[in-house]
């Protein structure tokens, strides 16, 4: 049996805000279903608290301190993939990729470079021209057409990526093709920003857990009712959560995953791949007490089954970790735990 209050303090404040109440209106976790042997039915309440949380926690940014946000569970399953959705979901809306990473490599390309450009559900051929000041702005030309020449704003450079091919000439008239987006889930859910999503890779977080379980986990079937539920925008999991390998090479991923086995190498290698801002999710007490040490730089988010042998160090190794925490602590606002859930939230001087 687990015992009650294994962590030391909660530091949370709840909450029983959904994503269907979200002032920004970005997006919503609350129409998906998941596939049962009744069919389909709407996404339990812990399910959703993990999407939820995902989304919180995506946002989250303090500088000079990293937090460390712990879960005891009946069981890990699903946990991590949920959660690693909800940030990457979240991400693409908070940071989009018209960041200036993107902007500047479109930006910086030879004039006459081909281009791929993203317009209404449709892609056309395009060659990048040249960049004008307009009211402070930087915008860019693309030639789409004969001699048709449109400007963009930094923000709509999303829309742009550099073509797989050269392209010898532009029609005179171009009505594009469709681009199918092989997940109507995906689609439904992100609407705007689901081929960005997709197709453009882009690191939001490391997870160090078991490979097969997760990938198994990643294949659960979900979808989100159409039409008074005459039809459903069906994909899996694994569309959202979108880890390396777990999705085809021809497509973007967010996550990084490798398990808690791996060689000192490989993640010290991983190190130089992500971002300072990209969270390490621990899936499984042996993977946060072995890796730790060499993450302490990082945000946390670490999930323990309290049917695991090693959850009482992990527990003891956390309680010892709130025990130093940060003197300047935050308090963040997490959708209502449900019952049988213990969360835990600190913050740490980097």
């Amino acid at each position: 049996m687990h015992p009650r209050g294994a962590f030391k303090q909660v530091n949370i404040t709840m909450s029983k805000r959904t994503q269907e109440q979200d002032a920004e209106g970005t997006f919503s976790f609350a129409p998906i279903h998941y596939r049962s042997r009744e069919g389909y039915r709407p996404l339990p309440e812990w399910a959703l608290f993990f999407l939820e949380l995902g989304k919180t926690l995506s946002s989250l940014e303090i500088e000079n301190q990293r937090y460390t946000v712990a879960l005891a569970l009946p069981t890990r399953s699903y946990a991590t993939a949920l959660i690693g959705a909800g940030i990457a979901c979240a991400r693409i809306f908070l940071k989009s990729d018209d960041d200036s990473d993107h902007i500047e490599t479109i930006y910086s390309l030879p004039e006459g470079t081909s281009l791929k450009y993203y317009d209404k559900g449709k892609v056309k051929k395009a060659l990048k021209k040249d960049v004008m000041e307009y009211n402070g702005k930087m915008l860019l030309g693309i030639q789409i057409e004969g001699h048709t020449t449109i400007y963009l704003k930094p923000e709509n450079v999303n829309k742009i990526e550099i073509a797989d091919v050269d392209y010898i000439h532009l029609p005179n008239k171009q009505n594009g093709y469709s681009v199918e987006l092989p997940s109507k889930l995906a689609l439904a859910t992100l609407q705007s920003r689901s081929h960005e999503f997709f197709y453009r890779s882009r690191i939001e977080g490391v997870v160090i857990g078991p490979r097969n379980l997760l990938k198994e986990e990643a294949e659960l079937e979900l979808s989100i009712p159409q039409n008074g539920k005459q039809h459903y925008s069906t994909g899996s999991l694994s569309d959202l959560f979108r880890v390396k390998g777990f999705v085809p090479n021809n497509v973007g991923h967010r996550f990084l995953l490798t398990p808690p086995s791996s060689n000192n190498n490989i993640f010290v290698e991983m190190l130089h791949q992500v971002s300072t801002d990209c969270p390490f999710i621990f899936d499984g007490a042996s993977g946060f007490l072995r890796w730790k040490e060499m993450f302490v730089d990082r945000d946390w988010i670490v999930i323990l089954d309290q049917t695991d042998s090693y959850f009482p160090n992990a527990v003891a190794q956390l309680n010892q970790d709130y025990s130093y925490r940060s003197e300047t602590q935050r308090n963040i606002q997490l959708p209502q735990v449900p019952s049988g859930i213990e969360v835990t939230f600190f913050m740490r001087n980097q």
